[in-house]
Parts: C-alpha cells; structure tokens; sequence
C-alpha cells in the first residue's frame, strides 16, 4: 500500500466533499452540541496531539462511538470504568473518561496513522464551510465518508 498515495488521494475527497441540503440541519445540531462539549476534548486532543484545536477528531469520534455519552469509551462505546467487551475488547477498567479516550487515540499509534491516513481532518473541517462553526459543521455525518455525503 503507497501511504503517500492513500494520503493525497483523501485529501482530494475530503477538498471535494459536499454537503448534501437536507443534511445540514441535523449536522449543525450535531455541530452545536460538538462545540458547547470542546472544553472537555480539548485536554484530550492537547494530550494526544500536543494541539487543542484538534479538539473537533476528538468530538466526532466521541459523538459516532457514543452519541457524546461520556459514561461510554471513545474507543468503541463501551463503558470506560469496566472491561471492553467489543473491540478493542479486554481493555480497562480506567479511571475516567478522558484517560480512556487517550488511550484509544495513542493505542498502536493510531491517532498518527489515521492522519496520516486520512490528511488532517481537522484543517479540512475548519476550511470547508463559513459559518458560525466552520470547524464542525460537516463532522458529524461526514467525518469517513465521500464526496457527497
């Protein structure tokens, strides 16, 4: 597999990806209930990434593994405070919410590899729309999908 190639590839996607109309309201609901929640990602995404402003991965990871419950794991939707049962299953217990996020996200090196994967969701997500949330405003629905979406 030609990493670079898979990178530059998605990076086309995610520049060409579009907002599909009757889309847009359930996204900016999910948008808005994302940024009253980015205080508590953005420990996570500065512990990770050593970069708060990735606070937005970090939020749509959380709402697709758990509708944002933070009695669950961002790894897989499991609660954090007993063993996994799904996959990544047999890990924890752990002592909170936030320290079984950064272990999901540094587990093997993934938060690395799916930018490196995928360009920097991130900066995609800030640049796609103007708005009063420009950052998030396509994260919800669109975060693994195609142009399109």
């Amino acid at each position: 597999m030609d990493i670079e190639k898979l990178k530059q590839t998605n990076d086309l996607r995610w520049k060409a990806m579009k907002i599909r109309p009757e889309r847009l309201a359930s996204i900016d609901k999910t948008a808005l209930r994302l940024v009253g929640l980015q205080s508590r990602y953005r420990p996570i995404a500065k512990a990770v990434w050593s970069d708060e402003e990735r606070w937005p991965i970090v939020g749509v990871i959380h709402d697709r593994e758990s509708g944002c419950d933070f009695g669950c794991n961002l790894a897989q939707g499991d609660h954090w405070d007993r063993k996994s049962i799904y996959v990544p299953a047999g890990e924890g217990p752990f002592g909170s919410f936030d320290e079984a996020a950064v272990h999901a996200l540094v587990r093997d090196d993934c938060a690395s590899a799916r930018l490196r994967l995928i360009g920097d969701p991130a900066d995609s997500l800030r640049r796609n729309r103007s708005g009063a949330f420009p950052a998030l405003s396509i994260a919800p629905h669109a975060f693994p999908g195609p142009p399109g979406v």
